[in-house]
């Protein structure tokens, strides 16, 4: 399988993302995560890249520990959308107390649906 790559890296702001999309643009994984420490700050969307601006995308997250899914999980967007507008990733996971810590990362699976 061949693989485009995409990084960002917001400077400055904090944070950091990397996607691989297929070369058919029907599946991608957005990898999100802090680079540094906040507290109660609003982080900024990360617009995505590399998707088919025509297609729409069901968004998955992968490997979840939060104790409620996201506002985005099992919704449906267009390529053009999240590569526009990104979406909204909580600067912090809600996990038990004992699970707490100042780092978050997210993994999102995006397939088009047909």
């Amino acid at each position: 399988m061949n693989l485009k790559k995409r990084m960002k890296t917001l400077a400055g702001l904090g944070l950091a993302s990397l996607m691989y999309v297929t070369p058919e643009k029907d599946k991608a994984v957005f990898y999100w995560w802090k680079t540094e420490h906040f507290v109660n700050q609003h982080l900024p969307r990360v617009v995505m890249a590399g998707l088919d601006p025509d297609k729409l995308y069901k968004v998955h997250e992968l490997n979840r520990i939060d104790n409620v899914p996201l506002s985005c999980e099992g919704k449906v967007y267009s390529g053009a959308y999240l590569m526009a507008n990104g979406l909204e990733i909580p600067y912090n996971h809600i996990v038990d107390y004992h699970k707490q810590n100042d780092y978050a990362s997210r993994v999102l699976y995006l397939e088009a649906v047909k």
